[in-house]
């Protein structure tokens, strides 16, 4: 299971980094060489089709803590803004997304605002149902900090999550950017059936911005729905069932 894992990261970050590094030109000056990222969105569909499931799907049982936070880590990553700062994250078997020679970096691709939205929800639908009722890091964290237990808390509680959340609903083809207002139309939650089949068999055609933004609302409904449907087992749990003050009384 760790090699699906690493399968599952390294399409991830195909998907979302360019590579940016320096040459020496035959003048012998530095010049800055971008290489656009490798894969397009259509290279999630084997992620959350195939390999996540097997790792966080419903017949798995007490899935490995080391792998749900490497791949909460590269959520947060995907929650994270826009940045041209360069990324820590582990590529091309080299660390910190520093190559070999030391001139290799990796930043968010230039349509980072589609595409970290796009691959976030699409990953989230899947493992939230086992996510949920864990306590995750709430901010991004590098191996020399400490973590310190008040940055924990469940997915449910996560202002990042709720910010892609709000996000996502108010979402609509016109815009480019992410954000812009609600429409009608197209928003509702998936399914369990919508689920399983938008991922396996190109169901919605994610080249067109209206496309992409009706699936953001509906992914983002569902991803509501799992959040609050686990929050209100957990709250009436914790109520006192009905009479119990009047027979303590």
């Amino acid at each position: 299971k760790d090699a699906i894992h690493q399968a599952a990261l390294i399409i991830i970050r195909r998907v979302c980094y360019e590579t940016v590094h320096t040459e020496k030109g035959s003048d012998g000056a530095e010049k800055i060489k971008v290489q656009s990222r490798v894969l397009s969105l259509e290279a999630v569909r084997p992620i959350t089709g195939m390999l996540l499931p097997q790792l966080y799907g419903k017949d798995v049982e007490a899935p490995n803590e080391r792998r749900m936070l490497e791949i909460w880590h590269e959520i947060l990553l995907l929650l994270s803004p826009y940045s041209t700062s360069f990324v820590h994250v582990d590529l091309d078997e080299t660390s910190g997304g520093e190559g070999v020679d030391g001139t290799r970096r990796h930043r968010c691709c230039h349509d980072w605002n589609d595409v970290a939205p796009m691959v976030a929800t699409s990953i989230l639908c899947i493992i939230l149902p086992t996510f949920r009722k864990m306590e995750l890091p709430t901010t991004l964290q590098h191996d020399n900090e400490s973590m310190e237990k008040e940055l924990f808390c469940r997915p449910a509680y996560s202002s990042s999550v709720w910010h892609l959340i709000r996000k996502g609903l108010g979402r609509f083809g016109e815009t480019d950017n992410f954000g812009g207002s609600a429409r009608n139309g197209g928003s509702g939650p998936l399914d369990d059936e919508a689920v399983d089949k938008i991922y396996g068999d190109g169901l919605f055609d994610i080249t067109s911005p209206e496309s992409r933004d009706q699936l953001l609302r509906r992914r983002c409904s569902h991803i509501l729905r799992i959040l609050l449907e686990y929050e209100r087992v957990v709250v009436s749990k914790k109520a006192p069932a009905k009479g119990s003050s009047q027979e303590g009384g």
